[in-house]
């Protein structure tokens, strides 16, 4: 029996990213916390004394980032920020020191947190419909189809801030133009006018409707990093369906999920297998 929510799900893509930032292996458990730290910020819930204090850490990291950046610059190596240093478009200038420590930011922050949801709820998912864990567990084939369900069901990016951009109407309400809304994901994904019986749990849904879910984004909109996201998802997938027998769910207990505005996830995740 263990926690896999936090002690798994969470570690994984988190030691993902900083193998693809080149961290040392002795910063490792800082670059964990900065990175926690990070989407800690967006629960509106904390105390001041405490958005403070994770502020402050994220300067720390911003100055450790800063570090790295100008080491690769003098040594480049064959990690993600030597390969933004070296990036270059034709008649355009490199990357700036801040630019790059950008585009990390914003690796981090999407990178980590809805993959680390996505795994959680994948698991959760396929323990609380034992026939489809059967047939994913007999043919590993069936896991991105499993997780995609999964993201649909259970989106980890609850929704996206947008600002109206002229008069219009959603939904029977006028809206005008420069106010702001607060489009949902995960209700857009279970909208039964999209989709047949969207509260269950079905990894055979005709591709054309799974093409109406929002989780991924749409167009110029989707994720760039949404294939690195997949890898991650099903090879923690795989390993926890293949390793641990006779996967379940401890019953009754209490999930709770993360407060943030944006971001969902469970914080803990009990389950308990075979030997």
């Amino acid at each position: 029996r263990a926690e896999l929510a936090a002690e798994f799900a969470t570690q994984m893509p988190v030691g993902v990213l900083g193998h693809l930032l080149g961290v040392p292996d002795a910063d490792h458990q800082k670059f964990d916390d900065w990175t926690l730290g990070i989407t800690t910020l967006f629960i509106p819930s904390i105390s001041d004394e405490q958005r403070l204090e994770l502020a402050r850490e994220q300067v720390d990291f911003t100055n450790y980032i800063l570090d790295v950046i100008h080491e690769r610059r003098r040594n480049p190596g064959e990690d993600l920020v030597s390969g933004l240093i070296l990036a270059q478009e034709q008649g355009e200038k490199s990357l700036t020191d801040r630019e790059i420590l950008g585009v990390i930011g914003q690796l981090i922050i999407a990178g980590f947190e809805t993959t680390a949801g996505g795994i959680s709820f994948t698991l959760y998912m396929l323990t609380q419909n034992p026939e489809v864990y059967t047939r994913v567990r007999d043919d590993l084939s069936l896991v991105p189809k499993a997780i995609e369900e999964s993201l649909r069901r259970l989106t980890p990016a609850r929704g996206l801030v947008r600002r109206i951009l002229k008069d219009c109407e959603i939904g029977g309400h006028q809206m005008k133009a420069g106010e702001n809304i607060f489009a949902l994901v995960q209700s857009a994904n279970n909208d039964g006018a999209a989709f047949g019986c969207p509260a269950r749990f079905d990894i055979d849904r005709d591709p054309a409707e799974m093409k109406k879910s929002l989780h991924w984004g749409v167009g110029n909109h989707t994720c760039i990093g949404m294939p690195l996201a997949k890898l991650d998802m099903r090879v923690a997938v795989e390993t926890v369906v293949r390793r641990l027998p006779n996967l379940r769910c401890v019953p009754d207990q209490q999930i709770k999920v993360t407060p943030g505005m944006i971001f969902h996830r469970p914080e803990r995740l009990e389950f308990e297998w075979d030997v």
